[in-house]
């Protein structure tokens, strides 16, 4: 087939891209039969030197999570589905990485709308975190509307093929038939809008001379309905070949081996009907494995071939799958397709393996599974409650159907039943909480009485009291609240596992807050002596680790956060846990930032922004301020941006970090105003703060709520936070931020405390490294106002503070009063974001290896960016860069 010029074109510059060091992706997109597929074979043609990895798309396997990772030996038989698309990517890198050390590299995939969108988000994920990878994708699909939206962002070129030109169309005719009338090529096209599968139906259908007579009385027929025409074709075959064709319609769009489709379909001679379909491009073979297997050659095909295949031979043939077939859920869909009507037995199977599935959590294979028991489940109420269950796995599996509307709207319609009626606020919630619209879900759960949840299941009645108990955390309710159904679900017979870590989270955050002060256990006492590495052993202590991690990063033992958070952050990007919208993530850049490792933070505050599969936790939200002063960005949009995270979802969690974060941003990169009035904008938005400190509360949210008071000329507000941080226990840094406080409600009264503060800072705030910048930046402006003897030197301990953490820009607007000299530049500073990060990652001592793991990239794609970074640092090599940038970091 021929190819107009610019489709060419754009075939050969994107092979030239790559092959330069480029990555890109072009796709090329049609309606079913317009020669998509003929293109991209056309285009593997100008791939010559390119290491090629083929994918195709199968209607019936769309909903196989990373099938692609399967494809392509990125994810070994019976290792685990991967958890979250940051996982996805790495392996699939892993893959990529050995091919492109080797040359460029090609990702072709065909028919690519039928590809699960794991698979397709992990590819797009992969170029666009690329740069230098000698990287093309190649892919064709039909139209693809609304879905697959990360594909669509990661195209950089498309071609559309609105049907053949009229040369194309005259080279497909004269292929059929060299002495057909160059006129009817022009005719045919015309009549079929270029289709070229209508094309080359009408020539198979028709003689060219036929064709040539109807077109000349203006009478050229419609294309002949596709199974019409199969049917017509078909009748010729011998009877072995029609049975083998419709055995494989019945067996779906996967391979088949042909020993059985010859059992399935009571084939005597496999070989010849195989011989026969082939020449009539029916069917397709791959004769790569030990035993030969065959497909039908397109999906349109297959369900044409299918709606003709008589009913009663059509459930025959099911039945025989079923008998022979030996996947649990296809033996299921066979023994489905084979029976009249409605089957209590197998819709009770249906549901069984639907619940194998979920404790895997394959939550979207077993939504598939639901939905097929309701479907054929006789009674009324248990049809219901099959459907709904249906729509709460779907939740569980992250995907968007029309069942859901979002908003928890329609859960006040007329239900036949009390249980379906509380089943349908129970799933209302979920989907409003996958969305961290807590307050509204709270609201959708508030109407469930004792009697509601009686009527309900053991299984929805536990997940109604999970989610009451979470969403009344999530809305900012008060603790008590959640207390009561989150008890009532710990001491259930029947739990869910899937809600497992909403659970604990409620339940902790619950515990703590209605804990008393002198008592800090944050919910799980016992976690907080228990190994590491025992926590790390088992699903549960896994969550705690979470939990204990969390609880350290907010309290300000900064060293036990990071050591803990890197454990389950790992664990999520290795899909160990799911978890994957990002806190964790946030929460350990957020002990980072406050442990002093500005450049670390950023990468992991960056990766927590990237990381979620839907919608990110609003901690996310809360921590990206303290990114944004570390690469030196605008407050503005960060602070709005938490300000709103906050809002949505006011969980004593977010608002402690997002609280800490923004004064801690505003004390490096705010004005004089801004911190003045934070405090009176965050209690108009949240309430006062004072009220809020009773329970177990970060203490390192009293510091900073006591930093507010000073800034807002309030010192007995700044005392009563230092009372209430010395009523706490534990926390090496406690001390020093008492006196510190202590000291800035003084200086807010007018008395000197230059040596005051300096001492306190020459003792320092253990753990907390960046505050300890800002003890120091205190302490010089203090000596400089007070006309202190140790002026100087106190300065210059603020000043190399600041350097340490990577602050230097901000030193000459936090020590106004100081004459000295210009800021140290950062020697980074010329460098990309990805580049910063590359070299940071580079500067802690990792290898290629371990930062292309770390950021989720290839080893190339490190090298490129290391590149880059040399040559704008004037360095080239590890050794010295560390030289030029070691003044700025910390030692260790």
């Amino acid at each position: 087939m021929r190819w107009p010029g610019p489709i060419l074109e754009a075939l050969d510059a994107a092979a030239a891209t790559a092959r330069a060091g480029g990555p890109g992706v072009l796709a090329v997109e049609g309606e079913a039969g317009f020669g998509k597929s003929t293109l991209l074979r056309a285009a593997l043609g100008q791939l010559d030197g390119f290491s090629v990895l083929r994918a195709y798309g199968e209607e019936s396997a769309q909903d196989d999570r990373f099938q692609l990772l399967h494809d392509w030996g990125a994810l070994p038989p019976g290792e685990p589905t991967p958890r979250h698309l940051l996982q996805a990517t790495r392996l699939l890198a892993q893959v990529v990485d050995p091919l492109l050390a080797r040359g460029p590299v090609g990702l072709v995939l065909d028919d690519l709308q039928w590809i699960d969108p794991e698979s397709v988000d992990t590819v797009a994920a992969l170029v666009q975190r690329a740069a230098g990878d000698r990287l093309l994708v190649l892919a064709a699909h039909r139209p693809l509307g609304r879905r697959h939206p990360a594909w669509r962002r990661s195209v950089t070129d498309l071609v559309r093929l609105d049907g053949l030109d009229d040369e194309a169309a005259a080279a497909l005719v004269a292929a059929h038939d060299p002495t057909a009338p160059a006129d009817l090529a022009r005719q045919l096209r015309a009549h079929t809008s270029g289709n070229p599968l209508h094309i080359r139906a009408l020539l198979q259908e028709h003689s060219v001379p036929e064709l040539t007579a109807l077109a000349a009385r203006g009478e050229l027929p419609a294309p002949v309905d596709l199974a019409a025409a199969l049917h017509t074709r078909v009748t010729t075959f011998a009877p072995g070949a029609a049975r083998l064709l419709h055995t494989l319609a019945v067996l779906g769009d996967a391979w088949t081996d042909l020993p059985t489709a010859a059992a399935v379909g009571g084939i005597d001679d496999v070989d010849g009907a195989v011989v026969v379909l082939r020449e009539a491009g029916l069917v397709v073979i791959d004769r790569t494995s030990a035993l030969a297997r065959a497909r039908i050659s397109h999906a349109v095909i297959r369900a044409a071939v299918y709606e003709l295949i008589p009913t009663p031979v059509r459930r025959r043939l099911h039945r025989a799958a079923a008998a022979r077939v030996t996947d649990a859920g296809a033996r299921l869909r066979h023994r489905l397709a084979a029976i009249p009507g409605p089957d209590d037995g197998l819709a009770d199977d249906l549901e069984r393996h639907a619940d194998q599935l979920h404790q895997r959590a394959l939550f979207r294979e077993a939504t598939r599974f639901r939905r097929l028991a309701a479907s054929v489940t006789a009674g009324g109420a248990a049809r219901r409650r099959r459907e709904l269950d249906a729509d709460f796995e779907a939740v569980l599996a992250h995907d968007q159907g029309p069942h859901d509307d979002g908003d928890g709207h329609g859960v006040d319609g007329a239900d036949p039943d009390a249980a379906s009626s509380a089943q349908r606020r129970v799933v209302a919630a979920m989907r409003l909480t996958a969305a961290k619209q807590w307050v509204q879900a709270a609201a959708v759960l508030d109407p469930l009485g004792p009697a509601d949840l009686a009527a309900l299941d053991p299984l929805n009645a536990y997940r109604a009291r999970v989610l009451r108990g979470w969403t009344a955390i999530g809305a900012g309710r008060p603790a008590g609240e959640a207390l009561v159904p989150l008890q009532e679900a710990a001491d259930s017979a029947v739990q869910d596992p899937a809600l497992r870590a909403l659970f604990t989270f409620a339940y902790g955050q619950a515990v703590q807050t209605t804990t008393a002060p002198g008592r800090d256990l944050w919910g799980f006492h016992d976690a907080m002596s228990t190994d590491r590495a025992t926590l790390a052993a088992s699903p549960d202590g896994r969550i705690r680790l979470a939990w204990r991690g969390s609880a350290y990063a907010l309290t300000g033992s900064t060293t036990k956060a990071v050591d803990d958070l890197t454990v389950v952050t790992d664990q999520i990007n290795d899909g160990t846990m799911d978890l994957g919208d990002g806190a964790f993530h946030a929460l350990l850049g957020f002990a980072q930032w406050t442990g002093g490792h500005w450049r670390r933070a950023s990468i992991t505050i960056g990766l927590a922004r990237s990381a979620p599969r839907d919608v990110p936790h609003p901690l996310v939200a809360a921590t990206v301020p303290l990114a944004a002063i570390a690469s030196g960005a605008d407050l503005d949009t960060p602070l709005a941006d938490s300000r709103d995270a906050r809002l949505a979802g006011p969980l004593p969690s977010v608002l402690h970090a997002g609280d800490i974060a923004d004064v801690a941003a505003l004390a490096f990169a705010g004005t004089a105003a801004r911190r003045r009035d934070w405090l009176a904008r965050r209690t108009a938005d949240f309430g006062d703060p004072r009220t809020q400190a009773g329970g177990v509360v970060p203490h390192l949210w009293l510091l900073a709520m006591g930093i507010a008071a000073a800034w807002a000329g309030d010192p007995d507000g700044t005392d009563g936070w230092a009372d209430e941080l010395a009523n706490r226990t534990g926390g090496a840094w406690r001390t020093g931020a008492i006196d510190w406080l202590r000291a800035l409600a003084r200086s807010a009264r007018g008395t000197p405390v230059a040596d005051h503060l300096g001492a306190t800072a020459r003792d320092g705030l253990p753990d907390l490294l960046s505050f300890e910048a800002l003890l120091w930046v205190d302490a010089a402006n203090a000596a400089a106002r007070d006309g202190h003897p140790g002026a100087a030197e106190t300065r210059t301990r603020a000043e190399r503070a600041l350097l340490a953490l990577g602050a230097a820009p901000y030193a000459s607007a936090l020590l106004p009063a100081a004459d000295h000299g210009p800021a140290a530049d950062d020697p980074l500073a010329p460098l990309s974001d990805r580049e910063r990060e590359v070299a940071a990652l580079l500067l802690d001592g990792l290898s290629y290896a371990q930062i292309a793991k770390e950021l989720f990239v290839t080893r190339s794609t490190v090298a490129f960016h290391l590149s880059n970074a040399y040559a704008k640092t004037g360095t080239s090599t590890r050794h010295e860069l560390v030289r030029l940038v070691r003044p700025t970091q910390r030692a260790g």
